[in-house]
């Protein structure tokens, strides 16, 4: 069903770069206490053995164990806010006693003088600081992990009659695929010729795991097309007409909604933190509301029906990507912050 990479295969491509890798089992999503112990004092193992000049972790769970680590050994601390996920977006009550507890977390680790935290958007930045977690001085706000601008370069539209709307991420309910297969679905009904295309890693395991027996009954309803894992993305946006992603949480700086821009593709999100720092409503994209209008709908009509606003806005997006999401500017960042802690 997919073309995925095994992890030995990634670790192999890592080291031929000269990294070493120690490979972490990491539950994504709950665990058991004895799980995350041994996550935990892998970690503090490691980090104890090597030494390093500066311990740098990304997403929540090595972010707070990480973080312990290098306070109780004294390593200066790099921490990548990648986005906050749906505990900061959900009302639910266990939600909101998770968010308590990662900020709580958050706090305690950001105490150290020797640490720096990264962020993604500037929403995410003004929480951590408006919540007293860490001060200003020590928060630094880096445009995403970059994209290779030359990589990913500016296409023309495929010569298609079908208006290709590109869905590239994880299989997850929280990403709202299903959002967008009902857009799709109320358009073809009004005689719109449009379609989704779907790459991405599909994950059985993970409970939130969009079961992939829908996938396929969607595919056979005619609103989308499954594209499996894909290492070509360049060729894969260089296909489609529109990047969408129509996320259901914020988000850090969503790569997909980058390499879009990058390639000269206008982009659909909703208005929420991570996405409304890429796009800028009607100028390389558009932002959808979560509730009332322009809806989802709306924005994937208007699109559809104006090449010449497509284009404009692809053009706008690859002028956004080169000036704050190059490559060679977020190493250039990052490299800045690990001086100053050297």
């Amino acid at each position: 069903m997919c073309n995925w990479r095994s992890d030995l295969q990634l670790m192999s491509m890592v080291e031929s770069m000269g990294i070493q890798c120690i490979q972490l089992d990491l539950a994504r999503r709950k665990a058991s206490i004895l799980i995350e112990l041994k996550a935990f004092f892998t970690i503090f193992y490691h980090a104890l053995r090597i030494r390093p000049n500066i311990l740098h972790s990304a997403t929540v769970k090595p972010n707070l164990y990480g973080g312990l680590v290098a306070s109780m050994l004294r390593i200066p601390f790099v921490c990548s806010i990648t986005g906050l996920g749906v505990a900061f977006s959900s009302s639910q009550p266990c939600y909101l006693r998770l968010k308590s507890f990662i900020l709580l977390m958050y706090r305690c680790i950001a105490n150290s003088t020797y640490s720096r935290f990264l962020f993604e958007n500037r929403s995410d930045l003004n929480l951590f600081v408006s919540a007293h977690i860490l001060p200003i001085a020590r928060a630094v706000q880096i445009a995403g992990a970059g994209v290779d601008i030359y990589k990913y370069f500016p296409q023309p539209e495929p010569d298609a009659a079908c208006i290709k709307v590109l869905f590239a991420a994880r299989l997850l309910k929280e990403k709202g695929l299903d959002d967008l297969v009902c857009a799709v679905k109320t358009l073809q009904n009004r005689g719109c010729i449009i379609k989704i295309y779907v790459a991405g890693i599909h994950d059985e395991a993970d409970p939130d795991a969009i079961p992939f027996s829908q996938i396929c009954e969607w595919q056979e309803k005619g609103y989308l097309q499954w594209l499996g894992t894909r290492n070509d993305m360049s060729n894969v946006i260089g296909d489609c007409h529109i990047v969408c992603l129509p996320t259901r949480y914020a988000e850090g700086t969503p790569r997909i909604l980058i390499e879009g821009a990058s390639c000269g593709r206008p982009l659909i999100a909703p208005n929420v933190p991570g996405c409304n720092e890429i796009i800028e409503d009607g100028i390389n994209g558009l932002l959808y509301a979560t509730s009332g209008s322009p809806s989802l709908v709306e924005c994937l009509s208007m699109l559809a029906k104006s090449p010449s606003t497509r284009t404009r806005m692809g053009v706008a997006g690859r002028y956004k990507v080169e000036r704050c999401y190059s490559h060679q500017k977020v190493v250039s960042s990052t490299l800045e912050v690990y001086s100053a802690l050297c």
